[in-house]
């Protein structure tokens, strides 16, 4: 919600800092895709097997850093993108991220999974996609992805998932 990049409009009374409450379809996307996203973040079960948190991802997952290639971040001060993949044994499952900030596509190299390298990679999330499609519902079916490269778009986050067994 932009402010006109005023960040401190509490003591103005006026269109800047005044919030449109009606309901539009735009919120209801966003309702709808925070939600989903909630339902991921608080370990809904699928298949009586749970997801990680990112509180415990970040605790005790193993964490690998990527850039468009696997294992090679970019983080000098240009870097416009990066990802990380994580993995925890106990839940026998990685999830990989990806962040774009670029204002261009970005064609990246997807990581082997660390459960099983010949495992393919599912798509959860990737925020270019039309509504409803830019989120996977939990306990949905996901969609494979079928190449060793994924076309990240402009200013868009993905995120994709390995289990330890098939879907």
């Amino acid at each position: 919600r932009t402010q006109k990049g005023n960040n401190n409009v509490y003591c103005q009374d006026n269109p800047l800092s005044w919030m449109n409450w009606k309901p539009t379809l735009r919120h209801q996307e966003m309702h709808r895709f925070v939600t989903e996203m909630m339902r991921y973040r608080t370990m809904m079960t699928e298949d009586s097997d749970r997801f990680f948190s990112l509180a415990e991802a970040l605790e005790t997952a193993r964490i690998d850093w990527h850039g468009v290639k696997p294992l090679e971040p970019d983080w000098s001060l240009q870097s416009h993108s990066l990802g990380l993949s994580a993995f925890h044994p106990l839940y026998n499952v990685d999830v990989y991220a990806f962040f774009n900030a670029w204002h261009e596509p970005l064609t990246i190299t997807l990581p082997a999974p660390r459960i099983n390298k010949e495992r393919r990679w599912y798509r959860i999330v990737d925020t270019s996609l039309t509504p409803p499609n830019d989120i996977t519902p939990l306990g949905r079916k996901y969609t494979q992805i079928s190449s060793s490269t994924y076309t990240v778009a402009a200013r868009s986050v993905v995120i994709l998932v390995c289990r330890g067994k098939p879907h």
